[in-house]
Order: C-alpha cells, then structure tokens, then sequence
C-alpha cells in the first residue's frame, strides 16, 4: 500500500464540550472516522500532542489519551522520542477508501444494496408487510394496540418496583434463573388457571420479554427449514415474520366470523408442522374461533403430532362476561403452547410475557433456556410477581375492561354519527380495537394516508392479508384514547373519507 509521508499541520476537527461524551472520547472517534473515511493516508505524520492540545483549547492530557487509545486499536504507529503517524498498513474494506475522502465509499456501497449473504427467507421476511406505520411518537386516535395509558396505576407501580429494589437479595441481583423468577412463574400459573382456565404448573410457565419472543422460541425449537405453519389471514404480521425468521413457510389459512378456516388449511397444507392462532379474539377481525372449529383444531394436531401456538395477547378484555376458556384449556395431547403478555394489560414498556408448555415439552424447553441470559430483568420480574399476588393486578383489569367498554362504545356511537353508510363497524366485545369495513370503491390505504395527513392514525385491512385480498376496512385502535376524544378523531375521518372519495388514485391500475 501507498503510503504518505507528509505532515497534517491540522485535523480540523471540532470537539463540542456540552455533549455527554467525554473530549478524549470525542477526539478519539474524530480521529478514527478520519483514517477510516481516507482523509488522514497511511503513514501521515500527525501534529504533536501539545499542537493539538492549542488548536482545540484542551489539556494535553486529554489528546495523550485519546492518542494512546488509537494506537492500542492500531489506528496511530507511535515512534518512540520522535512522532506519531496514521498505521502504514491498514486493512481495506470495500475498496480503495485512501482515495475517496469522507464516507463517499460507505454510502456508495450501502446505496448498492451489496452487503453480507443471508438466508433465503430473509427476502420474504423484508417484503413482508408490517402492518400500521408507527407515524409519531405519542399515540394519537385511533393507533391500534395502545392500552389505556392515563388509566394505568403508576404511583402504584412505582412503589411496588422501589419495595423490590430496596429488598433486593444477591438471587435478584445475580440475574435469577434463565426460565424466569419462580415467584412470577408461579403467580402467573394461579392466574391464568383461574382467569383463562389454562391447565398448569409453575414448572410449565416460562417468562419472555414478550409475545414476539415467545413466538420465535417456539418457532425455532418447532420447525425445521422450509416447514409450513398455518398463519391467520388476515392477521397479526409479527406472527408471519416470525415464521419466515425462524425457516418456516407461512401458509395464508382463511379467517371468516367463526375464525380460522380448519378445513381449508387441511386441504392448503395438511401436514403443517405448526398453527399459529388467536381464537380467544383474532386480530385484527376481532372474531371468535368456533368451538366446532377449536375441537377440529385439536383433532388435527393431535394426529399429524403437529403443535398450536395460542396466541392470547388481549382476551382478559372482554367487556361483558367472564373470558372465553383458552383453547389450551381444551387440549387433552398436549399440543397447545400458550402465550400471553403484559403489554397489553399494564403497559408497552414493561417487555414481559410468558407462554406455557405442554408437560412433555418442558424438558426441552428449560434445556434450550439454560444457556440463555434471563428473558427481562429480574427485579422487574419480582415487582410484577408482587403486583400479581397482592391482587393489585386482577384489580387493574376489572377497571380496564369497563374503560374499554365505555371507549368502544362511544367509538362506535362516533363512527355511526360521522360515518355511517361509508364505514361497517365488526361487532366489537373484546379488547381495545375494532375493525370497519369500507364501502367501495374506497381504497383503505388511501384512506389510511388522507387520515394521517389530517392527524389521525388508522389500520388499512389490506396490509394484514398474506394472500388475495378480500375486503377493505379500517382497523381502530380505541383504548389509548379518552372518550372526549373519540368523536373529535372520527370527525377528522369523515372528512379524510371524503377527500379518498374525491382524490384519484395516485398510480393507477396499481394492484397489490
């Protein structure tokens, strides 16, 4: 390699003293962006320290130690009595960056889309849709999945975290089991056995850091590469990119108003390794899976030894009567892995979920574990361990399902008032969002960005469908917003609903 051997009678570089990063920190990554970026040639002879320590009005102890940080990693070749200068050789990337000053070499090769190989299924993992676009960081009206955040009891909370921390043992501190903290695990066994009629024990519980996590568990420990799995169509778009991140093949199974198509999916794909469901309260449809339907379920697990996965993410909700009995309550062959979270029923940021295993899985479920760190923090684990035992939990939910009762009511009163003959609201008696279907011609997805143009945050239908796409419709997330709020959202609709009616499309004989 070529190398210089001028002097750089300057860096001309800038160090901001209100940044949280330390000067010689600062120095040091200015300094190595510059060697790596080719503005500073290999074998460049560097100001000394005392020069460098003037020109940026800081100690020479500062620039010393950044100095010496660069020449531990390899950056800077420091001759003893004499002066340092950029290392002579220097490996090279993609290219010869000594010739391209600045990060041009890094943005031409990133714009190339070239970059390390992946596993074939990634490119079915990026063209698949993700659902609602996240258009700001506060919630507005209506983003689907947002609980009721004003009602959640913070103060609570905290006092219940401050107990935890100021009692905390060595266990706790050490990190705790890789299954989860046993008290949690056994508290969440007592309630969904009482409030969802799971079947279990403690020992069948595992903590995640949330339904995500626990789909991908379970995916990798099910699947061997290219096996099909039964996803909801339409449905949750986490669920099929976690089929596709683990190998699997998702196969689009048809949901009507009694759930998922069983039939349908035995003569789509009779010998799925996997069924990945939401019979409780699919989503985004919000339907019911049939009992007939959860029996032929079952049924067909059972003989091709296949497994379920039972998403259960929001049906503690139910707005009027106990919840449904989870379908891992009905299975007899241990088929059904069930799966629950916590954001939903306190909140987004806590990260905490759990499934359940089947007896017979346990084994391979703790084996897989006992390499891994613990799913989430162990003294957030013990926190809601003691939220869950001293009741204040069940206590939370019997308040969020009369919120959500009020909330969905005065959002369908809304919708009536401001859009009816334009939008079908579903039937809507579970959780915190409901689905409207779209009178045609109307496209949802421009609907959906006229909505948004004008301040409110809806759900096209169209983005949950992995196969031909049957119905328009909205999706309405109801339980982060107040109910004074609610008429004010669908007003703003009406008038999004009318500008999608009157602007054309903007490419059109576009499909999807």
């Amino acid at each position: 390699m070529k190398t210089s051997t001028g002097v750089a009678s300057s860096l001309l570089l800038r160090l901001d003293s209100r940044s949280h990063a330390p000067l010689h920190e600062q120095l040091f990554e200015g300094i190595r962006a510059r060697i790596l970026a080719g503005a500073l040639a290999p074998g460049l002879r560097l100001p000394s320290s005392r020069q460098l320590a003037t020109e940026l009005d800081v100690a020479r102890s500062t620039v010393l130690q950044a100095m010496d940080a660069l020449t531990a990693e390899g950056y800077l070749v420091a001759q003893a009595g004499s002066c340092t200068r950029v290392a002579p050789e220097l490996p090279i990337l993609s290219g010869d960056r000594s010739r391209e000053p600045g990060l041009a070499a890094a943005a031409r090769a990133s714009s190339s889309g070239k970059g390390p190989r992946l596993a074939a299924s990634t490119r079915a993992l990026k063209a698949s849709p993700v659902g609602a676009p996240r258009l700001g960081a506060a919630p507005r009206a209506f983003r689907p999945g947002v609980p009721a955040l004003d009602l959640f009891p913070t103060a609570l909370w905290a006092r219940t975290v401050s107990r935890v921390h100021a009692r905390a043992s060595t266990g706790l501190l050490d990190g705790g089991d890789p299954s989860g903290h046993a008290p949690l695990r056994e508290a969440i066994a007592t309630h969904v056995s009482v409030s969802r009629g799971v079947r279990c024990s403690s020992e069948q519980v595992f903590i995640t850091a949330g339904t995500q996590q626990a789909f991908d568990e379970v995916l990798r420990l099910a699947l061997n590469p290219g096996d099909s799995v039964w996803v909801e169509d339409p449905g949750y778009p986490g669920a099929r990119r976690a089929v596709l991140a683990a190998g699997g093949r998702p196969v689009p199974i048809p949901v009507d108003g009694d759930g998922l198509d069983v039939g349908e999916g035995l003569a789509r794909a009779p010998r799925a390794r996997v069924a990945l469901v939401a019979p409780s309260h699919q989503y985004p449809l919000g339907v019911t899976l049939s009992l007939a339907r959860r029996m032929a379920l079952l049924q067909w697990a059972e003989r091709t030894r296949s497994l379920i996965i039972e998403d259960d993410y929001d049906s503690e909700f139910r707005h009027r009567g106990r919840p449904f009995t989870a379908l891992q309550g009905l299975d007899d062959a241990g088929c059904v892995v069930y799966v629950g979270t916590f954001s939903k029923s306190m909140f987004p940021g806590l990260r905490l979920g759990f499934l359940v295993v089947p007896p017979s899985l346990v084994d391979v479920f703790s084996a897989a574990r006992a390499a891994a760190p613990a799913p989430a923090s162990t003294l957030e684990q013990a926190a809601l361990a003691l939220f869950l035992v001293e009741g204040h939990f069940a206590r939370h939910l019997r308040r969020m399902r009369a919120a959500y009762r009020e909330r969905g009511e005065a959002l369908l009163e809304a919708l009536h008032a401001d859009c009816s003959g334009v939008l079908t609201p579903r039937p809507c008696d579970t959780g915190m969002q409901v689905c409207a279907s779209l009178a045609s011609p109307l496209s949802d997805l421009r609907v959906r960005d006229e909505a948004a143009r004008l301040g409110v945050e809806v759900a096209a239908l169209s983005d949950y469908f992995l196969g031909r796409r049957r119905e328009s419709g909205l999706i309405f997330g109801f339980g982060g917003v107040r109910p004074d709020a609610l008429r004010e959202g669908t007003r703003t609709l009406a008038r999004a609903l009318e500008a999608a009616r009157l602007r054309p499309p903007q490419w059109k004989g576009r499909t999807r």
